[in-house]
């Protein structure tokens, strides 16, 4: 009897070993077939920060509201001149300057516009007259900028610059109300200049940005050197308002 029992469980326990050897089988190709869950730092593509230094070049157009202008040691009765408001003029630019991150630069630059004419009306008691000249402006400035929605192709930014800036003023000369012509020689004076700009930076790819954009400059004060009445003609707190397109090559 214990014999046939015996032979009862090995039989028993061979049937569940069998049984049991697919399932456990396909248990273990199932592991070994489901694919390895990855991190989503793999699968998102990295956001492009944009660091280097870069170098620019701007076009645009510069006028400005009327300088305080006035004759210095003009004779008896010619020292009052009216407001007179220079020329609309293309003005030209370049520079370096380093990205430090999408939202900070930094820039080095330069801004010339050349050959503004400006006229001016002169009063008094010996009559009316006029006065008429060129100036031309040159500012280097060192600015920095600060760029909103840093994540964004389009992003806005706003500025401010501190430099120096020479204004040059050439063939100055006024007409006298009997008739005449007093000349005043050439000068150029180098001021302490600031800059504020807003603008926006567009993303061409990632090495090449567009701007377009305002800048305010003051330049400071212009004078001419001496007429041959020994009078020299002043402009106090000439300034720049420009509209400027530029493109910048990042070099990453």
């Amino acid at each position: 009897m214990h014999r046939h029992v015996c032979e009862l469980f090995v039989a028993t326990m061979v049937v569940l070993v069998v049984s049991a050897g697919p399932a456990a089988a396909s248990d273990v190709d199932a592991q070994t077939d489901a694919p390895a869950l990855q991190h989503t730092d793999d699968i998102l593509p990295d956001e492009v920060e944009r660091r280097g230094a870069y170098v620019r070049l701007d076009v645009g157009g510069m006028w400005s509201p009327a300088p305080g202008i006035s004759v210095v040691n003009a004779p008896a009765g010619l020292g009052a001149v009216d407001a007179g408001t220079p020329d609309a003029q293309v003005s030209v630019g370049g520079g370096v300057g380093y990205r430090f991150s999408n939202w900070f630069r930094s820039d080095l630059t330069v801004a010339f516009a050349p050959g503004r004419d400006f006229t001016a009306d002169t009063s008094g008691s010996a009559g009316s007259g006029a006065l008429s000249g060129s100036m031309t402006s040159t500012a280097l400035l060192a600015s920095a900028y600060a760029e909103f929605a840093p994540e964004s192709w389009v992003r806005p930014y706003v500025g401010g610059g501190l430099g120096v800036a020479n204004l040059s003023l050439d063939s100055v000369e006024q007409q006298m109300p009997g008739g005449g012509t007093t000349a005043f020689s050439d000068n150029s004076e180098w001021n302490l200049a600031w800059s504020l700009a807003a603008g926006v930076t567009l993303d061409v790819s990632e090495a090449l940005e567009l701007d377009a954009g305002y800048r305010y400059i003051n330049f400071g004060d212009a004078r001419t050197g001496t007429g041959s009445n020994g009078s020299h003609v002043t402009l106090d707190g000439v300034d720049g308002h420009e509209v400027r397109f530029g493109i910048r090559y990042l070099f990453r």
